[in-house]
């Protein structure tokens, strides 16, 4: 239960306190320390025990590379990568460094550079099962299937057992212009002979099932799977997003719904959620409008409060389902933001007519998740969908800004747009600037309203925002030459890859994290 699991969380970190007070600041202890942190998602304390570490023994590379991965994690790009460069240089034999500094470039969309490392990190370690399937996963996704093939082959030779190779294999067949069902089908089961309590293979092999027309197979595979680990949430996903494909909401509620019982706080509720929200909202749209199941802008770009129909201030039923699945997909976000969740409630709202209510769940995103490059892209093509140039402008501006500058300096920036908003509603601010943010459900400002910037607004925010930003910047540079300070003094003081399901659901949790006793 959670009180043993908080129980042995707090056992732990007694004995690594133990152990750091009988041998005082050993690396190891205090790179163990920060990864249990780390996944108990207190970010910024393991990044403390990570640089302790690195004080302790600049030469530590799983440091360097824990630190690496949890710099990767936040968003800074420069200093995961800076991570990963000295880890190589220390020793430029630790495979594990040159896949994590691989996988860091992909995600980055460098596929050269990450060809080049992933193919060093096997020069190192030949026998690296993990590193064959990231890099297969990765020439999949860049279009080479025949060199992805070729290393998930090479992979299974050196891991005749490794399930996530055979999957991500038969996979690859399934899918692949001139793929081999047959071999599919044949790589399926022996993944399943192998490790029979795995439901992500059987919602690989339902998936494939499904795209071949065969629809009870898939059923029957997907119930598997659920049999199999009834807490693999995933596997509900797929097969509840399946059966609301087919037109059976009804059957695909009863999944979800089995879903959240099985497990309600397990990994994937929030995608479950998810999930099931986007059914509901599909399936008033398609009821709504049978043409087209998933209009641009139903409702006009309506507000709120007329729903684009006219004077009625009713809401759709199942939008109003979609939003209670939306805020419990929010609400049960165990650690980072859900920043694709809101944006996914961002656009049903835009498709349902409620461009103000869109505009506000993004900038509840945009002041959690800045540096998010892949959010200021769908908030500016949300905007320009909406054809509002100044609206575009403005968030073209703070993208800019927030992708540029350090965290910091976006903080303040939203902080200070926000307290903008804040005294417009209160009547203390000029007309013109930014709108009070409204709530999804709740009547708003006209579209528009709400960014109807002039030239001189622009030029104001601009002025404020380039005031911020000079703040952030210097107290960011205060703060690396007080750690670089801390560094050298620690110096002295020692000497010394996704493919996506069949129904849009992002496997990378499942290719990408492989148990330890697999590398």
């Amino acid at each position: 239960g959670e009180g043993a699991g908080a129980a042995s969380m707090d056992r732990a970190r007694e004995i690594f306190a133990e152990g750091l007070r009988a041998c005082g600041p050993n690396p190891f202890l205090l790179q163990g320390l920060g990864v249990l942190e780390e996944r108990q998602g207190d970010l910024p304390r393991a990044m403390q025990l990570y640089q302790e570490a690195l004080n302790a023994d600049p030469r530590h590379v799983a440091s360097w590379v824990a630190k690496g991965r949890l710099e990767h994690r936040l968003r800074r790009v420069v200093e995961a990568r800076a991570c990963f460069k000295k880890a190589v240089s220390v020793d430029p034999d630790s495979y594990y460094s040159w896949h994590a500094w691989a996988s860091l470039e992909e995600e980055c969309q460098n596929p050269k550079d990450a060809r080049r490392l992933f193919e060093r990190s096997l020069e190192a370690n030949p026998q690296n099962a993990a590193t064959y399937h990231a890099l297969g996963l990765m020439e999949l996704r860049q279009g080479e299937d025949a060199r992805a093939v070729e290393l998930f082959e090479r992979g299974t030779r050196v891991s005749p057992r490794n399930t996530f190779l055979l999957q991500a294999w038969a996979q690859c067949e399934a899918k692949r212009e001139g793929g081999d069902p047959h071999k599919a089908i044949e790589l399926f089961e022996r993944a399943i002979d192998l490790r029979p309590s795995d439901a992500g293979i059987y919602q690989a092999y339902a998936e494939m099932s499904f795209d071949l027309g065969d629809v009870d197979g898939a059923r029957r595979l997907f119930a598997l799977g659920t049999k199999a680990n009834k807490y693999h949430l995933r596997t509900y996903q797929a097969w509840g997003l399946m059966e609301a494909g087919i037109g059976d909401l009804a059957r695909a509620r009863v999944i979800f719904q089995q879903g959240v019982w099985a497990a309600p706080k397990a990994k994937g509720i929030t995608q479950l959620w998810q999930a099931w929200a986007l059914s509901e909202a599909n399936h008033g749209l398609a009821v709504r409008c049978p043409k087209d199941r998933a209009p641009a802008n139903f409702g006009a770009q309506g507000n709120e409060a007329t729903n684009g129909r006219g004077p009625s201030l009713e809401v759709p039923e199942h939008l109003k389902l979609a939003r209670t699945y939306f805020k419990h997909a929010v609400d049960s976000a165990q650690q980072a933001f859900p920043t694709a969740t809101v944006v996914a409630w961002a656009k049903t709202e835009e498709r349902y007519g409620n461009p103000s209510t869109a505009r506000s769940l993004f900038e509840e995103a945009v002041l959690k998740d800045p540096r998010n490059k892949r959010l200021w892209a769908a908030f500016r093509a949300f905007e320009q969908r909406g054809g509002d140039f100044r609206s575009l402008q403005l968030v073209e501006t703070r993208a800019d800004l927030a992708l540029r500058s350090g965290p910091a300096a976006s903080t303040a920036v939203n902080a200070a747009l926000d307290q903008s908003r804040s005294e417009q509603s209160r009547g203390t601010a000029p007309a013109g600037g930014p709108g009070k943010v409204s709530t999804p459900g709740t009547a708003s400002n006209q579209p528009g309203t709400g960014a109807g910037f002039t030239a001189g607004d622009l030029a104001e925010y601009a002025a404020l925002e380039a005031r911020a930003v000079s703040r952030a910047t210097l107290e960011e540079s205060e703060a690396a030459a007080a750690s670089e300070e801390m560094k050298k003094k620690g110096e002295k003081k020692k000497g010394k890859p996704r493919i996506k399901g069949a129904f849009g659901i992002d496997d990378s949790e499942h290719f990408f994290e492989l148990p330890e006793d697999q590398w």
